[in-house]
Parts: C-alpha cells; sequence; structure tokens
C-alpha cells in the first residue's frame, strides 16, 4: 500500500543547526526535524550525513554524545538508498560540490518531493527543487 505522505531529503545543514544549535537557523531546523519525527512527512537524509554526524560531534563531545546523536537521527529519519546508480547519477549532474550531488540523485532515487536546505544555491540544476527549513515548517507543519 502507497502512503500518501510526502517524503523530503533533509540536507546535513538543518540537522546540524539543532545539534549545533546554530543561530538563528535552530529553531526553524528543529520544527523540521520534529514533523519528520511525528511521521507527518517521510524525512530521507543521504547514508553519508550519519558518518559525518558521528565524526563532527564525537570530536566536541566525545563517543557517547556522538552514539546518542546517532541513535536519534535513525530514530527519526528514514536513511537514502546510496549505492552505484546513485553514485553514478551524481557524477551526471553538473554540480560544483559531489556532495550536495549526491544529496540531489539520493533524493531523486527516493521519490523526494523537495531537498530541505539552507544552501539552496549548492543544489542549482538539481532534478529534485529545493525548501529552506522555514518554508518546509510554514508549508508542512501544524
Amino acid at each position: 500500500m502507497k502512503s500518501n505522505r510526502v517524503s523530503v531529503m533533509i540536507d546535513l545543514n538543518v540537522l546540524l543547526d539543532v545539534m549545533e544549535k546554530r543561530e538563528p537557523w535552530v529553531m526553524d531546523s528543529a520544527k523540521c526535524c520534529a514533523i519528520c519525527g511525528a511521521w507527518r512527512v517521510f524525512g530521507y537524509i543521504s547514508p553519508h550525513a550519519l558518518t559525518t554526524i558521528y565524526y563532527i560531534v564525537r570530536k566536541r563531545g566525545g563517543k557517547a554524545v556522538a552514539k546518542r546523536a546517532i541513535d536519534w537521527v535513525l530514530a527519526m529519519f528514514k536513511i537514502a538508498k546510496l549505492g552505484a546508480a546513485e553514485f553514478k547519477r551524481a557524477s551526471l549532474l553538473n554540480f560544483e560540490d559531489f556532495e550536495d550531488a549526491v544529496v540531489a540523485a539520493t533524493a531523486e532515487g527516493e521519490k523526494c518531493a523537495y531537498i530541505v536546505t539552507r544552501n539552496a544555491a549548492h543544489f542549482k540544476g538539481s532534478p529534485i527543487p529545493t525548501i529552506s527549513p522555514s518554508e518546509f515548517v510554514t508549508r508542512f507543519g501544524a
């Protein structure tokens, strides 16, 4: 049975806004995460976001804090499929940054409606449109 819920790709910067309490973005980013965590919208993340989060959080807070961060992410979001097909697709996208191309390719592979990011300019030419965290909250918030 197919769900009517919208799927979105949450860019790493949105997650880091929450984890690092980055002002002035933390509130909208936290609301995005809460909407996804309540499963009103299917929030996907690219698999490489997990390793990056672990690395950054462990460096600042230690292994126990990093493990809690990973557990939180795994409870809140779906992990997008990332294999050879997505990497090949990313290599065909005309992006300045390959990591952003991988995010766009995984969003496309998961049939996401949007990529939620603060860095829309990084996704110029993306097959999936971007939406800012504040726009996401306005559109999908309660």
